[in-house]
This record gives structure tokens, sequence and C-alpha cells, in this order.
């Protein structure tokens, strides 16, 4: 029968023992490596996905610059560059497992005459050009960062609650400004205004010629 005294000794001497030491410090290491590991992945991933859409926004204003028969037909042009490249076979799968958001495109920079938003986001910059041919005019795609939310083991959440108790999240506006060629429309619209204007100045038609029925040929070239 072991006494009370052979007891305590025995207790002690377990608890010197460093056995599995080894274990608990290559399971920490571990986790942290593989926190690391999926932070640069995220990371990683991002990155890439941002590079495709800035890639996507840039297309559509590549193609709304270019002029085209009315304004309709340049958005119209912006939005088919857009979809062609976010819906490739390899992109479009990032976009719809809920891992990154891209909201619906704002192609903006128009006349309000047109229908189209005006790029109010950038209202007070380049001296309040917003257009018709002001600085501001092309692609704005809202993107939304999902992967990046999670916690890392010992680190704590990547992402905090603001003020009003609601989690921020990684969301930002990719864009691409390249202005915006004049539409065969406006070019019309603008000989039209201009000839209106002249004649506001007292021009005279030669005489015996009727204003009702006198119309002055108006030749368009390649731009305004």
């Amino acid at each position: 029968m072991k006494t009370p005294q052979a007891n305590r000794s025995l207790k002690l001497s377990h608890l010197a023992s460093e056995r599995g030491s080894l274990t608990i410090d290559y399971l920490f290491a571990l986790i942290l490596v593989l926190g690391f590991a999926a932070v640069v992945m995220a990371f990683s991933t991002t990155l890439a996905t941002v590079e495709v859409v800035q890639y996507a926004a840039f297309a559509g204003a590549r193609r709304f610059f270019a002029g085209n028969d009315n304004f309709g037909d340049q958005a119209n042009a912006a939005q088919s560059a857009i979809s062609t490249v976010l819906n490739n076979q390899f992109i479009a799968p990032l976009l719809a497992n809920g891992w990154f958001t891209a909201s619906a495109p704002v192609i903006c920079g128009g006349p309000n005459s047109n229908n189209l938003p005006i790029c109010s986001k950038f209202e007070r910059y380049g001296g309040g050009e917003q257009g018709p041919y002001g600085t501001f005019e092309g692609v704005i795609i809202p993107f939304q960062a999902n992967l990046l939310d999670f916690h890392v083991p010992f680190f704590g959440s990547t992402v905090k609650s603001g003020t009003s108790g609601a989690k921020q999240t990684f969301q930002v506006n990719i864009n691409s400004f390249l202005g915006r060629e004049p539409s065969f429309q406006e070019c019309r619209q603008y000989w039209e205004d201009r000839w209106a204007n002249i004649q506001k100045l007292g021009y005279h038609l030669p005489a015996g010629a009727n204003a009702s029925t006198t119309k002055v040929l108006v030749e368009l070239d390649n731009g305004c």
C-alpha cells in the first residue's frame, strides 16, 4: 500500500514530465501555418478577381467611349463587353459561389435626357464635370469580397462591427473612366441647334426663297 507521501511524489513526477509537449507545439504551429495559408490564399484569390473585374470595367468603358448611333447604343455596347468578361466560364463561378459579389454595372456620364445615371459619386471632382463629355464618363462596378470575411484562430475576425453595430464589409467601387465620343444623334442635334442659332443672329434667305420650305443641307463628318 502506497503512503500519501509516495502518491505525492508520483504526481510531481508526472507534472515534471515533458512527454507530449512536442505534440502540443506541433498542433499550435500547424494551426498558425494553416491560418496564414488561408489568409494568403484568400488575398491572392481576391486580388486576382479584382483584376478581372477591373478589366471588365475597362472593357466596358472602352466600348462606351466609341461613337455609335445614339447614347443608348453606346451604353448597350458597354454592358455587352462587361457581360462577356464576367460571364466567362472560369470567372462566373467565382462570382456565383458567394465568395465575391459584383453588382450590376453602372454606365454613367450621359446627359439626363438619356435617362442614364450621372456619375454622381464623383461630381465633386474635376471641377464638377459629369457629362455630357465630362471628366467622369465610363463604368462603375460595385464589388464586395465576402471571402475576406473570416476568423483566424488566435488572431480574431478580419471584420469588425461599426458604430451602428452592423458588420463592416470589404466593399469598393471599381471604376474606369475613358470619356465618350459624341454619338451620331448628338452630332445631328448639334448641327441643327447651330443652324437655329445662326438664324437668330439675323441670317436672311436669298430673295424669293420660302423660309418654310427651304432646307439647308448639313453634311456631317466623322465627328462634331
